[in-house]
Formats: structure tokens, C-alpha cells, sequence
């Protein structure tokens, strides 16, 4: 098409109308910037219908009062992101409440809890610089430096909930999980398929799989029967090896893990 287009232009040079051309060129651009306000519109529209239906089924209610839909619609006009994150979290108890200030109450607790979420994810921030290299532990005997503990655990937990369905579904636990699902896996920067170690017995009733953090620590996940069992282990070197058949794992399932362990704030 490119070439087919060049031989035309070519071609055609002598006897080109650029006042046309150019209008033609432009006009899909022009069009598609005017409908990005209308796509705005038709979103926020969707995000506040979703959020009402959400307050009204799971409160059994015929129709939420028109006081209580504007003081939403005040309060967030076309913060999109905002309407959307309110539904998910708040829109049943958005439902509780007949009146203006009622409403009104129930988004400042939604935007304080928020605020509370972001001052928490700067202070982890500013933390994990402060503490990157520090080998200290703090009052309950956890790492300082935490640097990817976030990530790796919830990679872990995540594979540890696939391996649960995989065995469900077929009898046994599945050795190609990471490597068939690589990008389920990886998460900020994180290339699980060339640091994350998968263990599954032969038999495939039991795995364990451990990655270490750019830190230098280490976590490991795994199962040492058929669901439900789950067995949690970190340290400076990798498990020696699977759950109940070597030390520093705790049964997840039937334990409480010690305080000191890493595990402890996963998000």
C-alpha cells in the first residue's frame, strides 16, 4: 500500500490539488480528535450506570434516590478513574444511604482511604531506597531492604493459586506453568521464566517453587499433598528442598507464620 501510494502521488504530481490532498489527509484526524470527547462522555456515563446498578441490586433497591446519584456526580464529574475505582470498593454502601450528606460522607471516606493508600505506597517507596543494602532487620526480625518482596510474593501466591486449579482440574500439579504462561508471571520488570525455580515431584502430587529478590533473599511457595495445602518458606538461600521434607517451611494452611517472616504485609 505504502509503495502503491508513492507510485500515485508520483504519477499524479503534476496535476495535485494540495488544497484537497491536504484537507483529505487531515479530515481522520480531525474527526478522531472530536470524538474523543463524545468517547469520554459515553465512559464516564457507563462508569456512574455500572456504580448505581452495582448500589441498587446489592441493597435490593427499586431506585437510588437523585440526591444521592449528584452528590456522586458533584464530587467526581468526569475523574473516570475515580468513578470507576469508587464502584468496586464502595457502591454497596453508596446504597445504605437516602440522603445528600449521607453520600457525601461515604465519598470522603472512599478519597481518605485512598489518600491513605497513596501516603502508604510513597512511605514503601521512600522506604525501600533509604534501606536498599541495608542487611538490618527491624523490630520484628523482617528485612529492611524489601526491595522486589511485593512483587515476588504475589508471584508466587499467584502460581501457588494456578497450581491449586491445575490439579483440580487434571489430578496433578503442573511442571510447565511458568514457561507455558510466561507473561501471566511477570509483573514490573520482573522475567520469571529466567529467575523463578519450578519443582513439581514426578507424580505431580507435590511442588515448590522459589525465586530470589534483587536483595539477595530469598522466598519459596509450594504444596506438599493435593489441595488445600500450601507451605511458605524465605531465607538467604534458596529451600534445600520441597515442603515437610526440609527445613525453614511453614505449613501455611495449619500454622501461624512466625513473626519474623518475611511473608508478613504482602499486598
Amino acid at each position: 500500500m505504502a509503495v502503491y501510494s508513492v507510485l500515485e502521488l508520483k504519477s499524479r504530481w503534476a496535476n495535485m490539488d494540495w488544497g484537497i490532498t491536504t484537507r483529505q489527509f487531515f479530515l481522520p484526524v480531525w474527526l478522531s480528535l472530536l470524538l474523543l470527547p463524545l468517547i469520554l462522555v459515553l465512559a464516564v456515563q457507563s462508569a456512574y450506570t455500572a456504580t448505581f446498578a452495582v448500589a441498587r441490586t446489592a441493597n435490593e433497591l427499586a431506585s437510588l434516590p437523585l440526591t444521592v446519584k449528584l452528590a456522586l456526580i458533584v464530587r467526581y464529574n468526569f475523574m473516570l478513574r475515580r468513578i470507576e475505582a469508587f464502584g468496586r470498593s464502595m457502591a454497596r454502601e453508596l446504597g445504605l444511604t437516602p440522603t445528600w450528606a449521607g453520600a457525601m460522607a461515604v465519598v470522603n471516606k472512599f478519597n481518605a482511604a485512598e489518600a491513605r493508600k497513596r501516603r502508604e505506597r510513597r512511605i514503601r517507596r521512600v522506604g525501600l531506597q533509604r534501606h536498599a543494602g541495608n542487611r538490618a532487620v527491624d523490630d520484628r526480625g523482617r528485612r529492611l531492604d524489601r526491595r522486589e518482596f511485593e512483587r515476588t510474593k504475589r508471584i508466587l501466591s499467584l502460581l501457588a493459586m494456578r497450581q491449586l486449579g491445575h490439579h483440580r482440574n487434571g489430578g496433578r500439579y503442573d511442571p510447565h506453568l511458568v514457561a507455558a504462561h510466561p507473561a501471566d508471571f511477570s509483573m514490573d520488570g520482573i522475567a520469571t521464566v529466567s529467575d523463578l525455580t519450578l519443582i513439581v515431584a514426578e507424580d505431580g502430587r507435590s511442588w515448590h517453587a522459589w525465586r530470589r529478590t534483587v536483595t539477595g533473599w530469598c522466598f519459596a511457595i509450594g504444596a506438599s499433598r493435593p489441595p488445600n495445602d500450601q507451605w511458605k518458606y524465605d531465607g538467604a538461600e534458596p529451600p534445600q528442598g520441597a515442603p515437610e521434607s526440609s527445613p525453614g517451611w511453614t505449613d501455611d494452611i495449619r500454622e501461624l507464620l512466625p513473626a519474623d517472616s518475611n511473608w508478613h504485609g504482602l499486598a
